[in-house]
Formats: C-alpha cells, sequence, structure tokens
C-alpha cells in the first residue's frame, strides 16, 4: 500500500464528470439506476474493469456488498481479512499496485482474484464525519492508478456517498411503508376474523360447560389452553375470549406453529434484526411485540421444537423477549391462548413436549367438544354460516329448510365446523339464493358414523376398545397403535375414550 499523489487542478472533463454524477444523483433514487449511471460517468475519466461498493456492517467486523459492475454473486466479508478495513477505520484511500500488496489480507486476495484484478483504489464514501461504504475502482492490470488524481477523485467520492446516503435513506423509507402495510393488514385480517367470531352459536348440552368457562375466564388475563379436534372452532372460541376480555380493543394475532418451519418459528414469535441469518436484510418485529397490551393464540402449540418450547417458556415467565440476534431486552405485556389438537399430556409423558411448558399453558384448559357430540349446535351454526357466506360472497342467501337441518344433523362431521362451513360454502354457491341443497355434498349413508355409534351396545363397544389399548400399551397413536388396531382415527378414538369414560390407569 502506498500514498497516492495529487495533482492541484482539473480539466474541463473532470468538472464535467463531476456535474454528470451530482446530475444522476438529483435524477435517480433506485440503486441500480443510480450505480449504473454514476459507473458510465467514472469509465469517461477513470480506467477500471470492475467496479465495487461496500457497505460497512451489518455485524461489527463485516462489509456487505451493495453495488457490484458488471454484476457478480458475492456475499459479506469479513472486515478484518480485507485491506478496505484502513479505509473503514481512518476515512483515508488506499493504493493497491499489485496482489503482493495484499498477501497478509486473504479475503482482499481471494476477491482480486475472482474478479481477475491485480490493482486497486479504495475511496471512503463519508457522510457526517462516519464511513458508510467504500467505493472500489479495480483493474485487471497491475499498478494501473499510478498517475491518479486524488483530489478530483475524492470530490468524486464525495458527490457519490451523498448519492448512497439518499439511496440508503430512500430504500428504508420504502422497507418502513412496505412492513407497516404488511402490518396493517395482518391486523385488519385478525380484526376481520374478530368480527366473524361474534357470539357463541351454541345451544347443546355439551357447550354448557364451555360457556360457563369462557364467561369465567374471559375477563381475567389467565393463560388459557384450549384442546380439541381439528376443524372443531379453537380459534373462534379464542377470539371469543379476548372479545370478552378487557384486552378487546387491542389486536389479537394468531400464528399457526405447525404451518411455520422450525428455523423460522423464533423469528416469527420473538422477530429478529438485520443480518441476524441469510435473508434478514431488515429488523422485523415478531408476533409477541406486534400482539403487545393484546392477545397472541399460538395454535397448534403441540408443533413447537424442543428448542422454540424452552424459549417461549422463558417468555411466558418474564414477558421479556429478545430479537433473534439481537441483544436489547424487550418487555411485553401479552395474553397468551394456546391451541392443540395434540394430546399434550401424552407428549409430555413421551418427554416430546416440556412439563413446564405444559403446566404454564394450562392454567386454564377448556375442551372443545367435536361437532358430532354437539348435533343440536349443527341448525343454529347453519343458520349462521349460510348468512356469512351469502354475504361474503355478495349473492342472496339460499334458504335452509328442516329437511337440510336433519340430514346436516344425520351427518357425522368428521372435519367438525371446518367442514361444516366449507359445505354450506359450496352449497350457498350452488343453491344461488334458492331452496339450500347440502345432500349432493354429502355421503349419508356411509359416514352416518354417530347414528351407528349410538346403534351399538356400549358394554361391547367399550371392552373392544379398552382390549385395543391394553394390548398397544395405552399407545394411541402410529402403527401399533389402539386406533390402528380398531380402524379410526386418532382423534376418532379419543373421542370414543370420552364418551365410554374410558381413562388411562395411573
Amino acid at each position: 500500500m502506498v500514498a497516492i499523489g495529487s495533482k492541484p487542478t482539473w480539466t474541463d472533463e473532470q468538472a464535467r464528470a463531476v456535474l454528470r454524477v451530482l446530475e444522476a444523483v438529483s435524477r435517480h433514487r433506485d440503486r441500480e439506476q443510480l450505480f449504473v449511471a454514476i459507473a458510465g460517468v467514472l469509465r469517461s475519466v477513470f480506467k477500471f474493469d470492475a467496479l465495487i461498493v461496500n457497505l460497512d456492517g451489518p455485524g461489527p467486523d463485516q462489509m456487505t456488498p451493495y453495488f457490484i459492475h458488471p454484476r457478480v454473486a458475492i456475499p459479506a466479508l469479513q472486515r478484518s481479512r480485507s485491506a478496505l478495513e484502513r479505509v473503514f477505520l481512518t476515512q483515508e484511500p488506499i493504493y493497491i499496485r499489485s496482489r503482493a500488496d495484499v498477501a497478509d489480507r486473504p479475503g482482499s486476495l481471494e476477491a482480486m482474484e475472482k474478479f481477475g484484478a491485480h490493482s486497486y483504489v479504495g475511496l471512503p464514501l463519508v457522510i457526517g464525519g462516519k464511513v458508510l461504504a467504500a467505493l472500489l475502482l479495480q483493474s485487471n492490470r497491475p499498478n494501473a492508478y499510478d498517475d491518479l488524481d486524488l483530489p478530483f477523485a475524492t470530490e468524486i467520492a464525495s458527490a457519490i456517498a451523498v448519492a448512497l446516503d439518499n439511496c440508503l435513506a430512500y430504500e428504508r423509507i420504502v422497507q418502513s411503508r412496505a412492513r407497516l402495510d404488511a402490518e396493517n393488514q395482518l391486523l385488519r385480517a385478525e380484526l376481520r376474523a374478530a368480527h366473524l367470531a361474534g357470539q357463541m352459536v351454541a345451544e347443546s348440552s355439551a357447550m354448557t360447560e364451555v360457556k360457563r368457562l369462557v364467561e369465567l375466564v374471559a375477563p381475567t388475563d389467565a393463560t388459557v389452553l384450549i384442546t380439541g379436534e381439528t376443524g372443531a372452532g379453537k380459534e373462534r372460541l379464542a377470539r371469543l375470549i379476548h372479545e370478552r376480555s378487557a384486552r378487546a380493543d387491542r389486536p389479537m394475532l394468531a400464528i399457526n406453529c405447525a404451518a411455520i418451519p422450525s428455523s423460522l418459528i423464533e423469528s416469527e414469535l420473538f422477530g429478529h434484526e438485520a443480518g441476524a441469518f441469510t435473508g434478514a436484510t431488515r429488523r422485523r418485529r415478531g408476533r409477541f411485540e406486534l400482539a403487545n397490551r393484546g392477545t397472541l393464540l399460538l395454535d397448534e402449540v403441540g408443533e413447537l421444537a424442543p428448542d422454540a418450547q424452552a424459549k417461549l417458556l422463558r417468555v411466558l415467565q418474564t414477558q421479556e423477549l429478545e430479537r433473534v440476534g439481537g441483544s436489547e431486552t424487550l418487555r411485553v405485556d401479552v395474553r397468551v391462548i394456546a391451541a392443540t389438537n395434540r394430546p399434550l399430556t401424552e407428549m409430555v409423558e413421551a418427554r416430546e413436549f416440556r412439563p413446564d411448558l405444559y403446566y404454564r399453558l394450562a392454567v386454564f384448559p377448556i375442551e372443545l367438544p367435536p361437532l358430532w357430540a354437539r348435533r343440536d349446535d349443527v341448525p343454529i351454526l347453519a343458520r349462521q354460516l349460510v348468512a356469512e357466506s351469502a354475504q361474503r360472497l355478495g349473492i342472496a342467501p339460499p334458504h335452509l329448510d328442516e329437511q337440510t337441518i336433519r340430514e346436516l344433523q344425520r351427518y357425522s362431521w368428521p372435519g367438525n365446523v371446518r367442514e361444516l362451513q366449507n359445505v354450506i360454502e359450496r352449497a350457498v354457491i350452488l343453491s344461488r339464493g334458492g331452496l339450500l341443497d347440502v345432500a349432493p355434498l354429502l355421503d349419508l349413508s356411509g359416514l352416518d358414523a354417530a347414528d351407528e355409534e349410538s346403534d351399538q351396545d356400549e358394554s361391547t363397544e367399550g371392552t373392544e376398545v379398552r382390549a385395543a389399548l391394553e394390548a398397544s400399551k395405552w399407545v394411541i397413536e402410529g402403527d401399533d397403535g389402539a386406533a390402528n388396531r380398531l380402524g379410526l382415527r386418532p382423534s376418532t378414538l379419543r373421542s370414543r375414550m370420552r364418551r365410554l369414560g374410558i381413562e388411562r390407569p395411573r
């Protein structure tokens, strides 16, 4: 590395080049367009084979390629392995005459070999006394910048620094707007879902206890664990609890723990800092932050990975969190409602779910019965879903007669309320304001499982179920589980055990 000589005056071409750079700064905000224009201007006064802008950060010993011309994909670089470290530390330019000058800087040597470069000049882009980035002009021949005009290059670098600062500010504005738009859409979706939750539509005796428990727990901040089969309406019940709480004027957010890869669940829950992992280009707030002073529904909580379980437990205990890749401790005030269709007590015994997290979540458990166990609710649910579907689809609601209601009540609804909702919506579309016809959408001859079960001798049925459970050592799921031995779904077997009063012996 050597110091670069300087000349006292500019040529007319140099002055015109400065003006053209300033013109590009005023015309362009897009990164690509701006620096392509600048590269074209610089080619008229400097000889270079590659132009590179390396941003400072995001880590303390990192620099990130911001613009490369011609385009080549390279990852973030370790600053201490590069000769450019001096530019960031001293705010002074450097001149590398040949690859021999960077023998002690393996990062620079690798980069020069990648580009086929033999010499380069590195100029600091300084704004407000801070180096935002380093500008590199690379040449494929050694000693290419022996006669570089340093005052002119410094003036050009100052103009480019202004351009870079404007570009970064514009990108931050765009990112902030996109983040706010995304958060707005999320909150609007949650508000729409909350509106649909409405009142609890239930007239059956099976739901009487559920309604009583909701009225007791809703006004409190207690953590609630809702269990029940898939599609039974656990999320709607959670929204009803939120709507009847003191937090009703704050958002309720939901996250499906089963739908997000385990590698991303922590970022979704707790947020992340820029540079925390590959692809984390900006800071992102997690669901706990977004739900502050409101309610967070952890749907399918039984699917959480063990490491995420441990971090969730800490947040529930302390109401404090740290974003992924961050060191700042943030306090949050969030009421948590968890929901699952999995047997958490069995998972605790099998060491698949942390017992301390289970007891933290199951402060106030509510078991939501499946739809086949509360058939008296089918008529009122069907009428509400017809009205909602017709309004959402913008068509006249069809008429729901007694024959159709009897057909809906005869069906076993293995998919619970979610299946009922889908059947009703399809029937509303097909009926187009006439008489609601669900018969073509239901196989009443083969799937009326609940009616068939009601005709069986319960003592015989209980004997069969108990024998299968004992043969499988009370394991319900899996190839050797009791559900498979009986030819049933695990959720159906659990419901049948509840109906028959069969419990695993302690």
